[in-house]
């Protein structure tokens, strides 16, 4: 998300040094012509934030008295440059908050839908009005408040979101006419300057080797392809071409559903056979085949038969992870709420056995590779988002996953230096989850850290529980003086780990070599949107489970206008698979009729044309919510809801 830069009047301008006498009286004149009007002109001299909101700068360097008492850095650009030799000029380390050449509204197809906008020669659109209060006529995002500071990705690299809008899903094109930048300057990496910048800061270092090295253009191979039939190989391919695609949110590079999965299914018949059925469930479009079931099944059989009287090296360990990884994968994408998990936990008393009972020492058993590091992240993912997590608390602690990817929690008063591995230390201010390993997870992207938040919340949620039982059973066995000590102390070790999952929520940043992998400035503003749309989500369901704040209350409904038009842009886009949790908060926390309505439209729209059946499922939890709690004035949990339907739910 970047600010419309508006070049002629921004730059063109600013060449000081040849600035004539005669302009600066012409000026001059200007001013004082307009001071006897009473008319308040802008700066064309000012700093750049002063032109973007429009208000007058006093051109006092280096920083203006409107910054300084916004506390945020005054920029200025003292170069003449053209719209044509735009591209060449800055570097990619320039520290400038570079804003988007496009505004991008969100506008509904409603016809009575009402945008105004000034002439080809403005350079801002007008703000939309909104017609009909209750329904979704016009809606403009407004990226410039405290909830929407995406990413610093270092002190001196500073990406700021800003108004973005859309027109029916999709970016606002702009004539040729209009004084933007060439649209080519984004869709290509040579020219992407904060893609250029991201990279130059992030570095190439690797330190975690590749079990396999695999030419995606030379597959299928004769050897996998060694005793299928042809409808097999349709179903081989278009898992390669479709499904490993429409699941991963990065691109190749980082797609382990490709490096992984095909090298590991020329060795193992068991991985192939489950590939061949994760196609199936894409495939098939009704209800009665029983195609992805008949290849999972042989999957099964087949991994028994290759793991039978045998001494497993590390490659067959690694493929047993992954087939049971993939099982869960395939399920779930079928709409399955019950199998999925009994193959979860088979995986989960897998990954015990080979550590010994500790995680951590996974690396020892198995190696430090990329390939290990992503399957506990994707075992991760699913135990995060897995309605079972809310009654039992994850399989896993948050910490544990942490010491596994290179995750840390830091404070900014340490000035960078890295503390105790996810230990919430609530006397500590402006703590953060870092990411800093160099495994991108493609179902995650630079959202992983968020996930490990959600994980925490709902840990959280499951002490809560366990404390208010706790205080109740010991009401009558202790004395009144001892109880109320009991209950302050509990509630004030809540409220503090409440602040803290707050302060991370709001400080963490998106795992930075996740966005290194894109090919546009375009994508990055797609995955940075994404990481949005999950702060947003954490901020509510925080509120709403350990604070148990509810969706009625203003606090909820501010976010949840902040969320609505985010998740607007992400349908559609490259990420969307993601959107289940969002899509699911989202939902619950409507409270309105034009919520509620505009909400399921885009649910029923992703389950309509997404090959992912939990869709359908989330839609069905949300309407239910809705019975439940029709003026949004309880805290209505998902997971009580799944329960009750004897689901085992995952938001995957």
């Amino acid at each position: 998300m970047f600010a419309t830069l508006d070049l002629e009047k921004d730059m063109s301008i600013l060449d000081v040094e040849n600035n004539t006498t005669q302009a600066i009286d012409e000026k001059s004149s200007l001013d004082r012509e307009n001071k006897r009007l009473g008319i308040k002109s802008r700066s064309r001299d000012g700093c750049i934030e002063c032109k973007r909101k429009k208000k007058k700068c006093d051109e006092t360097r280096p920083s203006c008295q409107r910054c300084l008492k916004s506390n945020i850095p005054c920029v200025w650009r003292d170069v003449k440059v053209s719209k044509k030799r735009f591209k060449n000029i800055l570097p990619p380390t320039e520290k400038l908050s570079i804003q988007k050449p496009k505004s991008i509204n969100f506008i509904s197809n409603n016809p009575n839908s009402s945008l105004k906008k000034e002439s080809k020669n403005s350079k801002l659109v007008k703000e939309l009005e909104i017609k009909d209060a209750l329904t979704f006529d016009s809606l403009e995002i407004n990226h410039n408040n405290n909830h929407t500071d995406l990413i610093k990705f270092t002190d001196d690299y500073f990406i700021k979101p800003v108004d973005l809008v859309i027109h029916d899903n999709k970016l606002d094109e702009k004539d040729s006419t209009d004084d933007y930048l060439d649209e080519d300057v984004f869709n290509t990496a040579k020219n992407s300057f904060f893609l250029e910048a991201l990279r130059e800061n992030v570095g190439n270092g690797f330190t975690n080797l590749s079990l396999f090295d695999i030419n995606l253009n030379k597959f299928p191979s004769q050897q996998i392809l060694q005793g299928l039939d042809k409808e097999e190989i349709l179903y081989l391919d278009y898992y390669r071409t479709c499904v490993s695609q429409t699941v991963s949110i990065l691109p190749n590079e980082s797609n382990f559903f490709l490096s992984l999965y095909l090298p590991l299914a020329e060795k193992h018949k068991s991985i192939l056979y489950a590939l061949i059925g994760w196609a199936g469930v894409f495939l098939d479009t009704s209800i009665d085949s029983n195609i992805p079931l008949q290849y999972i099944k042989k999957a099964i059989e087949t991994s028994e038969y290759e793991m039978k009287s045998k001494t497993l090296s590390n490659v067959d360990k690694l493929s047993i992870i992954s087939l049971h990884t993939i099982l869960c994968a395939v399920l779930i994408c079928a709409g399955d709420v019950r199998d999925w998990y009994k193959h979860f936990q088979m995986l989960h008393k897998f990954l015990l056995e080979l550590s010994n009972g500790e995680l951590k020492n996974i690396k020892k058993y198995l190696g430090d590779s990329k390939e290990i590091k992503w399957l506990i992240s994707n075992f991760l993912y699913h135990d995060v988002l897995a309605s079972v997590s809310h009654i039992k608390g994850t399989c896993f602690k948050m910490q544990e996953y942490c010491q596994i990817l290179d995750m840390n929690i830091s404070c900014d008063n340490t000035q960078g230096k890295v503390e105790k591995i996810i230990e919430f230390n609530t006397n500590e201010k402006d703590i953060e989850v870092i990411d800093n390993d160099i495994v991108c997870d493609p179902l995650q992207g630079c959202v992983r850290p968020m996930y490990v938040l959600i994980g925490e919340i709902t840990n959280t949620f499951v002490k809560l529980k366990n404390m208010e039982k706790m205080l109740k059973e010991n009401e009558h066995s202790l004395t009144y003086e001892e109880f109320i000590k009991l209950r302050n102390k509990s509630y004030t070790e809540m409220d503090n780990k409440y602040k803290s999952l707050e302060k991370q929520i709001e400080n963490t940043r998106p795992h930075k070599r996740s966005l290194c992998y894109l090919k546009s400035d375009k994508d990055l503003e797609i995955h940075l949107t994404l990481f949005e749309v999950f702060r947003l989500s954490a901020s509510i369901y925080l509120k709403t489970t350990i604070k148990k704040i509810p969706p009625v209350s203003p606090e909820i409904q501010h976010l949840l206008v902040d969320l609505i038009p985010c998740i607007n842009i992400i349908i559609g886009s490259s990420v969307q698979a993601s959107l289940c949790f969002p899509l699911l908060v989202t939902g619950i926390s409507s409270i309105s009729q034009s919520d509620r309505s505009f909400i399921k439209e885009k649910v029923s729209q992703m389950s309509s044309y997404f090959p992912v059946k939990n869709f359908k499922r989330i839609l069905v939890i949300i309407e239910e919510t809705w019975k439940i709690n029709r003026n949004g004035l309880d805290c209505t949990q998902w997971f009580d809801i799944s329960s009750k339907f004897g689901w085992d739910l995952c938001l995957a």
